[in-house]
C-alpha cells in the first residue's frame, strides 16, 4: 500500500471508530446510589465538541481535494490532528471528576473513556506521530539538496 492509502484507512479508521462501544462512561454517585452512562460516540457528535471529532477526519479525509489550493498540506495534517489530540486532553483532563454538593446531596461524577474512545484516542496519537515523523524526513530531504 502506498502512504497515502495507508493515510486515508487510518483517517477512515479514525471517523469509523465514534460507531464502536461507548466513547466515554460517565458515573454518578449521589449519597451512596451509584449509577453508570455509557455515551456512544455517534451521539456526541450534536455537542460542541463532539462535532468537532467528527469535523476533524472530514477534513483529513476530504484534504486531497482541496490539497492543490494548499502549499503545504502536511501541515494543515498536523494541525488537524494536534487539534484532534486537543480535545481529547480537554475531555481527559476538565471532565475527569467532579465532587461536591448538589441540593444538600453528596455527589460525585467521574469520566471515563470507553472502547471507541480509546480507539480514537490512540489512532488520532498514531497518525500525529507518523505524520510528524513523515513531515521531518521531508524537511531533512530539502536541507540536505
Amino acid at each position: 500500500m502506498t502512504e497515502k492509502n495507508i493515510r486515508m484507512v487510518s483517517y477512515v479508521l479514525l471517523l469509523l471508530s465514534l460507531f464502536v462501544g461507548n466513547f466515554y462512561k460517565v458515573q454518578a454517585d449521589i449519597n451512596g446510589f451509584v449509577k453508570v452512562e455509557g455515551v456512544k460516540g455517534h451521539t456526541i457528535v450534536g455537542d460542541g465538541i463532539g462535532f468537532l471529532l467528527l469535523l476533524f477526519p472530514l477534513l483529513l479525509i476530504t484534504l486531497p481535494l482541496y490539497q492543490g489550493k494548499i502549499k503545504q498540506a502536511e501541515r494543515f495534517r498536523i494541525g488537524y490532528l494536534i487539534g484532534n489530540m486537543g480535545m481529547m486532553l480537554h475531555l481527559l483532563l476538565f471532565m475527569r471528576h467532579y465532587s461536591g454538593s448538589l441540593d444538600e446531596e453528596w455527589v460525585s461524577i467521574s469520566f471515563r473513556l470507553g472502547l471507541s474512545g480509546w480507539l480514537y484516542l490512540m489512532l488520532s496519537a498514531g497518525n500525529l506521530i507518523w505524520e510528524w515523523h513523515h513531515y521531518r524526513k521531508g524537511q531533512q530531504s530539502i536541507q540536505e539538496r
